[in-house]
Parts: structure tokens; sequence; C-alpha cells
């Protein structure tokens, strides 16, 4: 008797879960296709090689969904293949989508499409609401996508066009994880003004999974609606293969237990999982999240038919004019287009997209770069770290945490990078020194350094010193940076692991008003060291257990209202979501935490400098430590911004 052998995953014809090709679409309960579709994106290009992609990913078979319960072949599914478009066509490929959906929804079966960039979203629900009228739209997102200005027709304006053209039920409607930046006040009320729900990444980080899917379920209620998936919901370290990935997102774990807890109680006619750039991916991280979203999705397809729940279209349009109406749309918009803004990639690249000058009379923040990485005990290369942080998308207009405009009454200046003498460490503190006195004798506005190594604070502490005296201290870091480094003839070696040893030895840092977080290396004397100096020390193993509200506090208590400069070493973060670094230790925050933290501790506090060190492009993955460390500027940047305009702090400098 001869064994039957299981096909290996990649043999025989690709289609999703070897889905049959093109079966009869009237014995279906829903059909997969691809749109393979990228020419209305801003960021990095890729998403068009998205569907085959996750097509090819590993596991071939859906089996039992374990987690929903269900036999997930008990609902019947058919792979239509990729819709055909016209690259760099935006309209005509619209219509080519939209007539695929047609014929797809003429048979009654839920549609399940994979992106694509976000764009695609908008010609599928012309086709929903041609047979289901106006849904309620269910969006998980970094991104709201309502952008009411320049190009009318692009991956960031698919759900104005969409309201605009009346085919959201924006009163059922809520968006999911929204983090990105916001042009103006009134791209980020958008969604608020017309009743949808948001409920923003800020506030994913405090909610349970159960209150978000509650959340959900009660927005929307009994509506018929249409779920969108922006694979850039997710934290780029669980999804770093998308083109415009904003750090401070969730984890994939939470993403599914959310659909798995909304997608089989909710009348979802559509699905689409769209911005997943394979191109960007790393080791195919990006696809699997994907493809195991889908899993869920289609297993709650699965279960909705085994609860009875499952109602087919009637396969007859209920607004055949849909299309007509749409045509008027586009020729309105197209004679309306304002200005198409430029690529990012265009012009040169300055920190936060701040003009470039040496003129900084005025400046209420001065940026620098400090490339910079002799100092460094185990991998070099965060010399490169300040070019590649400009690369970076710049510092948002509206702040939704803060509900402000922080870049209104707020001017920045990108000086340049400072010269710097290799050859000799003690030169370049001297250097770094002399810039940064230069750069303090011209304005009083807050200083921001980009390393950089962290021996380079210890010049920034050196210089903050002759014009506010000793400093306060707020150290982010895995390590204590105060180690005994002899050199032979008494004195400490400059290293990145002895800037605040030095400091406090030569009276830049005022210990007593010195507090360090997250600290998880370094040796007992290290430690000892700070310690009998009055510096205060939040260890991770301590920050791990305690609310991020309460290590908030402590920080506060200790600087008080002192002067105060604020280093963030990017090791801090877990090297899971900041690899990019030459000594990573496990056991860290998340960015999302580490942002939060940003904003509890530091409004309304006396700051006047920060730095960001130790980033080292060359050893990241996916540009995520990169972005974490733009974020974490840009964030600070925000806070300098509320400290003047909304607290109106106005204190004078000291020394």
């Amino acid at each position: 008797m001869t064994e039957t052998v299981k096909k290996q995953p990649e043999t025989g014809f690709n289609t999703y879960k070897n889905l049959p090709y093109r079966a009869d679409l009237d014995t279906c309960d829903y059909v997969v296709a691809g749109i393979g579709f990228d020419s209305a994106t801003s960021g990095s290009p890729g998403t068009r090689f998205a569907p085959d992609a996750i097509r090819n990913c590993y596991w071939k078979h859906m089996g039992y969904n374990q987690n929903l319960e269900v036999e997930t072949s008990l609902a019947s599914g058919t792979d239509y293949g990729n819709i055909e478009v016209k690259h760099g066509y935006i309209l005509p490929s619209f219509h080519m989508i939209t007539s695929a959906m047609k014929e797809f929804l003429s048979h009654g079966v839920v549609t399940v499409i994979l992106g694509g960039d976000h764009s695609v979203t908008l010609p599928e629900l012309r086709a929903i609401k041609e047979y289901y009228g106006p849904v309620a739209l269910v969006h998980f997102d970094s991104h709201r996508d309502v952008r009411c200005f320049g190009t009318k027709y692009d991956h960031g304006t698919p759900f104005s066009r969409a309201v605009e053209e009346g085919l959201i039920d924006c009163e059922h409607s809520i968006q999911i994880g929204m983090r990105g930046g916001f042009h103006s006040k009134e791209y980020y009320d958008f969604a608020k003004d017309r009743g949808m729900k948001v409920i923003h990444a800020y506030e994913l980080l405090d909610m349970k999974a159960d209150a978000v899917i509650d959340t959900i379920l009660k927005q929307v209620g009994n509506a018929p609606c249409f779920l969108t998936f922006d694979i850039d919901f997710l934290d780029p370290a669980a999804a770093p293969g998308t083109g415009t990935p904003v750090v401070g997102g969730p984890e994939t774990t939470l993403a599914r237990q959310i659909i798995r807890g909304i997608a089989s109680l909710l009348d979802i006619k559509g699905f689409d999982i769209v911005e997943v750039a394979p191109d960007l991916d790393s080791g195919g991280l990006t696809c699997q999240a994907a493809d195991g979203i889908l899993v869920d999705m289609i297993g709650s397809i699965a279960k909705r038919k085994e609860l009875g729940t499952l109602r087919r279209g009637s396969g007859v349009p209920l607004f055949p004019d849909t299309e007509e109406k749409t045509k008027e749309f586009e020729e309105k918009n197209l004679a309306e287009q304002g200005d198409i803004p430029a690529f990012p990639s265009t012009g040169i690249h300055t920190f936060m997209g701040f003009p470039h000058s040496r003129d900084i009379s005025g400046a209420d923040a001065v940026i620098y770069g400090m490339p910079y990485d002799c100092a460094t005990s185990n991998r070099p290369g965060t010399r490169f770290a300040p070019r590649e942080i400009r690369k970076c998308w710049g510092f948002s207009n509206y702040d939704i945490e803060f509900q402000f405009n922080a870049r209104e009454n707020f001017t920045g200046i990108d000086y340049g990078d400072f010269d710097i003498p290799y050859q000799n460490v003690h030169e370049t503190i001297l250097a770094v020194t002399s810039q940064l006195d230069q750069i303090l004798s011209e304005t009083d506005g807050v200083t921001i350094g980009v390393g950089g190594d962290h021996a380079l604070t210890f010049a920034e502490l050196r210089s903050m010193k002759k014009k506010y005296g000793p400093m306060a201290f707020i150290h982010f870091d895995s390590h204590t940076d105060t180690w005994d480094a002899p050199d032979g003839d008494g004195n400490c070696l400059i290293t990145h692991g002895t800037p605040f040893r030095l400091a406090i030895n030569n009276g830049s840092l005022d210990a007593a008003h010195g507090i360090q977080i997250g600290l998880r290396s370094g040796g007992k004397t290290d430690h000892d060291f700070a310690l009998s100096h009055g510096m205060k020390i939040i260890k991770a193993q301590e920050l791990h257990k305690i609310s991020l509200e309460s290590a908030a506090q402590r920080i506060r208590d200790t600087v008080g209202d002192c002067p105060v400069f604020v280093t963030f070493d990017i090791d801090f973060i877990d090297p899971a979501y900041a690899p990019g670094t030459g000594t990573p230790i496990a056991g860290g925050f998340t960015t999302a935490e580490a942002l939060k933290l940003l904003r509890l501790a530091l409004p309304g506090l006396n700051i006047k400098g920060f730095d960001l060190v130790e980033v080292a492009p060359q050893y990241d993955t996916g540009n995520i430590t990169t972005l974490a460390g733009a974020r974490i500027i840009s964030e600070f940047l925000s806070i300098a911004s509320y400290n003047k305009n909304v607290l109106k702090q106005t204190v004078s400098p000291q020394g």
C-alpha cells in the first residue's frame, strides 16, 4: 500500500493557501484577489509586489483556526489572481479595480483584497457602495488618509474622497492606531467632525484588547461594514516592510486579537490589507504578519457561516448610479486640484525639514549633527546617524497627543554637522565644546545634538555649564556610562562609557538633580559612583514593574525647575525595536513606551539641551532604529514647542 505524500507548500500553482483558481463564484463565500498597484505612494514604493509575496508565505493551508475554534474550510473561497491595473495611471487603474470588484459583488461574495497601496481602497468602496450603500469603515492604520490638500488621489486621500462621494457611513465608522503626522488641525479633526470614532496609538498602549474590541463593536453596531488594514498599523519592529512606517505602534499579537474579536461579529462585506512592501521587509516578518491577519479574517468568515450570521449579498446593485456620480466627482476634483506636494526625497535632507543655516538668531531650536564614533567600545558606525536621520520624515505640524500646532510660532534651524577631528578624542571633545559654545552665544533656544557616540555628551555638558551652570540631568540608557576607566596617569579615559563620571568630576553635571532611567548593564562600582554623588536611578527591572506615570513623576521631582539637559541613548529601547546600535542590551522598552515616558516627564521642565546618541544605521533592520531616533527628536521638538506656546514657560538663562 502506497502512502500519500503531502506536497511541499511551494509546489504547484501559486494561489493563496492553495485555494482553487477562479472557481465558480456562485459556489463561493469569499474571493481573494490581488491589486499590485503602488503608483499613488508618497514614500517608498514596492507594494505592487505584495499580493504575490503574501501568497508565497510558507504555510499554504489554513486548516483549523484554534483561536476561533472553527475549521476554515467551512467557508469556500477562490483566488481570482491579480486585478489588472495600469502603473502610472491612477484613475484608469481605479476604474479597472471597481469593475472587477463589481463582478465579484454581483455574486454576493465577501471580497478579500491583497493590496497594493492604500489608494486602492477607494475604488473598492465605490463598488461596495453600489451593492450595499454607504458602509461603516473599520480602519486600522498609523495614518488617517484624509489629507485635504494637494493631489486629490493618492494613498493619503482615499477616505477624504470616500466621505466626499458618500461611500462611508461615518456615524458608524472608526479609525484605530493613528499616530502619523498631521499637517493641520483640519486634517486631525476631519474624522471626528464627521462622527467617526478614533482610537489613537497612545491610547492603545493603555487599553486591553477586549476594550478595543468593545469600542469597535459598539461604534459599528449592525451596519454593513468594510474593514481595511494598513500594515503600518503595526510597529515597524513587527512589520518593517512598508513604505511609510511610523514607530510607536502595536505588535502583531494585539492586532490579531482585535481582528478575531470583531470580524466574526460584524457584517463585513469586504476586507483589504494594504501597504506591504516586500522588498523593504526583513526575514519575511511583514508578509508573515499580513498572512496571519488574513488567516484570521478568513477564519472569521468561516465562523460567521458556522454561526449562521454570514449574509450573502443579493448581487443586485442598490445604487446603480454610483459610477456616474464617481465621474462627476473626479472631474470636479481634477479641476480643483492644488499644488501636488513634492516627494520627501526631493531637495536636500535636513533635520525635520528645518531650513539649513548658520544664522540662528531668534531660533527656538537649533539642531546639529555630531558624526563621530571613535570613542566606542564595541561596534562603531554612529558617525552615519546624522545623515540617515535627516532622511526620515519631518516634524509634524499638528501634534495629536498635545492637540496643538507644534510648528506654529516655533522656528527650528538645521545648523549642519560639527567639524569633527577624528584623530584624537581629546581634540574631538574640545572641538564639539567650542562649536556648541558658539551656538549658545547666539541663541537662548533649545539645542538638539544628533550623535554620534555617547562620549560627545560630555562635550555638550562642558559647554552648557559655561552658560547655565552645572546641569540637572535626565539620562535614558541601558548603560550607566559612569565607568571607571583609568588611563594610567590617574585620569579617566574619554569613552562612550565614561561621559557622566567625567562630567560629575569636572562640575558640569549637578548629580543631586540627575536621574538615570532604564539601566540594565554595568558593574557595581559604576552604579555606586552615581549613587554616591546623589544621582537617582530607575533600573530597567524596576521600570518594568512600576507605571510610566510613576517614573515620570520621579523624573520631574528630581530635576525640579533647574536648567536640565536630556540625553537619550537609543539602546534604552529594546533591540527588538532598535537593533541598529553598537552595544544593544535586551530587556528594554518598546518605542511606544519610550515616547509616552518622554511626553509624561518632560513638559514644563526647564530644558536647555537634548541629544540623541548611539544610532548605528548599518546594523539596523528596515530602518526601524533610525525611524525611532527621528521620532524621538520630533517628539522632543513638540514638547519644546508645547513648553513655549502652550505652557508659556519662560525661564531666563542662569550662570
